[in-house]
């Protein structure tokens, strides 16, 4: 399993390198800003696998809390505990 998501992080620094790469001499050309957002994108998709990669064995969930417990305040006596019929 751990080869699996090392390999796909591999093509995924790969292709968003080649990606970003491929935007640069596009950005002199007739669409300069979707060529700026592609290169952006890219540049953001390699942060994102490089920084948030895998966790190395701990849990990215935070611990459950436990529940408190609350003060409940008990019935007014003068209502009746039981319904007569």
């Amino acid at each position: 399993m751990q080869l699996s998501n090392t390999f796909g992080r591999v093509i995924g620094i790969i292709g968003g390198t080649l990606g970003a790469i491929a935007a640069i001499p596009s950005i002199g050309g007739n669409y300069p800003w979707w060529s700026r957002g592609v290169f952006t994108l890219c540049v953001y998709v390699v942060h994102g696998i490089v920084v948030y990669g895998p966790t190395r064995g701990r849990s990215t969930r935070p611990e459950p809390r436990t529940p408190t417990r609350r003060h409940v305040t008990p019935p007014p006596s003068d209502l009746p505990l039981e319904v007569a019929q």
